[in-house]
Parts: C-alpha cells; sequence; structure tokens
C-alpha cells in the first residue's frame, strides 16, 4: 500500500510553507555548558539541513567559537596571515574574517600527558572551570592553519549621510570595533566618519603607563581632531587615566577604538 502511495508523491505542486522559530527551552545552554564542562561527550542528533544543525549547535553552546584574532595569535603562520588581512583591509576591503579552523597534531606521549592534567582538573573541588580551561588553553599553540574566510563587510544604504550629518551638526562619534587597526581606519574612511581633512593620531600596543602618558600629553597638545586607540593601550588608560583620557577625547571630533573586547565596549559606551 505504502509503495502504491509513494508513486503518486512526485511532480507535486507546492501550496504554502510555513516557518517557525524553534526556540530552547529555558537553561538548555547552561545544562549543555556543564555537561560539557565535566567531559561528558554530547551526540546531537537531528533532522534539520547542515546549516540549521550548525546553527542550533552554536545558540545551545553545544559548539562555541573564538575570536579569530585570539585563534591565529596562537598560529605558526600568525605573521603571514597578519599580513594578508592587512592587504585586504588597505586594498579598500572592509574586510571581515567570518571563521578561521586551525589544528594541531598531538604526539601520543603529549596527548597522555594532557589527559592526565584535564582529568585532574575534572575532579578538583575548587576552580574546576578555571583548571579546566587552562589545561585546555596549554595545548592551543602551534597550530596549523586549516583555512579562513573572509568577506566583506559592505556598509548599509545612507550610512555615509547619515555620519556625514551627524559631524555636521557638531556631535561626537566614537566608533568601537573588535577590528584591527587597519580594517577599522579603512572602515571610518568609507564611511565619512574620517576624511581627508581630518589629522588623526594612533595610540597603539603600549606597555607601561609611561607610554600612556605621553600620548596623552601630546595628543592634550592639540594638532589632531580624530583619536584611534587599540584595546590593549585601553586596559592601561582605563586603570591609570581614565578620567583625563575622557576629558582629552571629549574635544575630538571622533574616537575610533579597535580590537576592543566586549568588556572594554562596555565600559566605554557606559
Amino acid at each position: 500500500m505504502l509503495a502504491v502511495q509513494s508513486s503518486l508523491e512526485n511532480d507535486l505542486d507546492i501550496v504554502g510553507i510555513t516557518v517557525v522559530e524553534d526556540k530552547l527551552q529555558d537553561k538548555v545552554k547552561q545544562t549543555l555548558e556543564c555537561i560539557r564542562n565535566a567531559g561528558i561527550k554530547i551526540w546531537m542528533l537531528t533532522g534539520d539541513k547542515i546549516e540549521t544543525a550548525i546553527s542550533i549547535a552554536f545558540s545551545s553552546r553545544l559548539l562555541t567559537k573564538h575570536d579569530h584574532y585570539t585563534i591565529i595569535a596562537k598560529c605558526k603562520s600568525k605573521e603571514e596571515i597578519d599580513k594578508d588581512l592587512t592587504r585586504l583591509s588597505l586594498g579598500g576591503f572592509n574586510a571581515l574574517v567570518i571563521d578561521v579552523v586551525a589544528k594541531r597534531e598531538l604526539p601520543e606521549l603529549e596527548f597522555q600527558k594532557f589527559a592526565r592534567a584535564y582529568n585532574k582538573a575534572r575532579k578538583s573541588l575548587v576552580d574546576r572551570n578555571e583548571l579546566m580551561l587552562a589545561v585546555q588553553s596549554s595545548l592551543e599553540n602551534d597550530l596549523d592553519i586549516v583555512g579562513i574566510t573572509v568577506v566583506e563587510d559592505k556598509l548599509q544604504d545612507k550610512v555615509k549621510q547619515t555620519l556625514e550629518c551627524i559631524r555636521n551638526a557638531g556631535i561626537k562619534i566614537w566608533m568601537l570595533t573588535g577590528d584591527k587597526i587597519e580594517t577599522a581606519i579603512s572602515i571610518a574612511f568609507s564611511s565619512r566618519l574620517l576624511t581627508k581633512h581630518d589629522h588623526y593620531t594612533i595610540i597603539a600596543k603600549c606597555k607601561s603607563k609611561e607610554e600612556i602618558d605621553k600620548d596623552l600629553t601630546r595628543l592634550s597638545l592639540g594638532g589632531f581632531n580624530a583619536l584611534v586607540i587599540d584595546g590593549e593601550s585601553l586596559a592601561i588608560v582605563i586603570e591609570h587615566y581614565l578620567d583625563r583620557f575622557i576629558d582629552v577625547a571629549k574635544n575630538l571630533h571622533c574616537l575610533i577604538g579597535c580590537r576592543y573586547s566586549p568588556t572594554q565596549k562596555a565600559l566605554m559606551a557606559s
């Protein structure tokens, strides 16, 4: 009977399609995260298509990912990759790395050493998650790049005109991003947040409060109407010179923050 019925189920005409958002139940993310941290393996079996299954895995924290800068910094060929990304940025592309896939093959002895340390951390009654993450992170070095996906992140319609109107109204604009310096500057120019008439300075890769003090003094003397500052330097500013930094930065027509962590973005926005 089923075979006869199935013989009719071809060359069908679509009447309609119903699509609903299948939301996760409460605390699914936290539960799966606890199970993963306990070292329990999880197999998710579904009838969904590949893209949907991967999306569900990320949204439920069954899969996670690092910031691409974090992964690249742990790879053997990080200097070459950084040059390629810089070339794309300077070539007029608002390059955005969507995904980085890297791997590392472990010798048996190294894996055994890792397994012993991980099991010890997993059984700890104090700071278990932190100890497990530390052991996992110890393996994430000298990685081999498998592949990188890069797309051009185009501006939305009328962004240029909108930012130009805001500037002309005398409103200060701070752009905070996780992108690298070259990409952030390229986006600022393509969006007209910066123009060829602007004079900007860069504060980057500062290691001490003395360096920050020198840069802030230089900035306060005038001659610049825009600033580009990276997250590494901002960390020192927040710890030692936050009030002084705000006093200087509020006189600039725009500030571009790059390589910022989510915490730094939230602090600057508040």
